[in-house]
């Protein structure tokens, strides 16, 4: 998959980060209206990171691509070299618990 670039899609820019890689585990939390674990609440580190989501009046979105296996993921980050995109994983987890152990 390639992301578009700033001058093929006019409303969405890529953010750029800095060059340091961290690991950051945080929360899903669970939304009434969505009746889901959907909403993520950013870490400081993903701030620092990205400081153009502190702007209060800017507009943001995401763009998530789900790849069946880890051959086509590794075929799409080959396609990105060149691109000015982040790369980002996500990973969903459970935590485990007493609670969910024994269920």
């Amino acid at each position: 998959m390639k992301l578009p670039k700033k001058s093929q899609e006019k409303d969405i820019t890529i953010l750029e980060q800095s060059k340091e890689a961290p690991e950051i585990t945080g929360s899903l939390f669970y939304s009434e209206s969505d009746q889901a674990w959907s909403m993520i609440r950013f870490k400081k580190e993903i701030l620092q990171k990205f400081p153009q989501l502190k702007e209060k009046r800017g507009s943001f979105c995401y763009k998530i691509a789900i790849y069946s296996s880890n051959e086509n993921l590794k075929k799409a980050i080959s396609s990105m070299k060149n691109d000015e995109s982040v790369p980002l994983l996500l990973f969903l987890c459970r935590k485990v618990t007493e609670e969910n152990e024994s269920a």
